[in-house]
């Protein structure tokens, strides 16, 4: 835990320094990764333990309406997610091609999708108008 909070720092808080453009786009994010990330390393170390020892208490097992149907949820689920790995695994062609289509199509997108910062339209000038009181002179 302690290794990725450092990692993760590492990599961010720079960013909040850079400077120019790329620095105002990006300060407010690796400000907000930073601090969540070490909040969250803080709260592995410290409460996740303590709650654990109270949630966690060798009890009798009671059948609980809630836990049992979530039971029942999650295996059924888990049991879908089995049943596909493995139709995966055994078509192992069938799985590369749609792995490949997948590539392709995000590359299709990525090619056409507009990447600009200042849109084409913007010629590098501002139009204003004033508008003076009757009778106000420029001098």
């Amino acid at each position: 835990v302690v290794a990725i909070v450092l990692v993760l720092c590492s990599v961010f808080v720079p960013i909040a320094f850079l400077g120019g453009l790329t620095g105002e786009l990006f300060r407010q994010f690796a400000i907000t990764i930073s601090i969540s990330v070490s909040l969250s390393g803080l709260v592995a170390l410290t409460m996740t333990p303590a709650l654990c020892v109270l949630v966690l208490k060798h009890e009798d097992k009671k059948t609980n309406f809630f836990f049992n149907g979530f039971n029942r949820f999650f295996n059924k689920v888990t049991g879908h997610y089995v049943t596909g790995v493995s139709f995966f695994l055994r078509r192992g062609l069938l799985a590369l091609m749609l792995v490949i289509g997948m590539v392709v199509i995000t590359a299709n997108m990525w090619l056409k999708t507009p990447s600009s910062l200042v849109p084409d339209e913007d010629q590098g000038f501002y139009i204003s108008a004033v508008f003076l009181p009757d009778g106000a002179s420029l001098q």
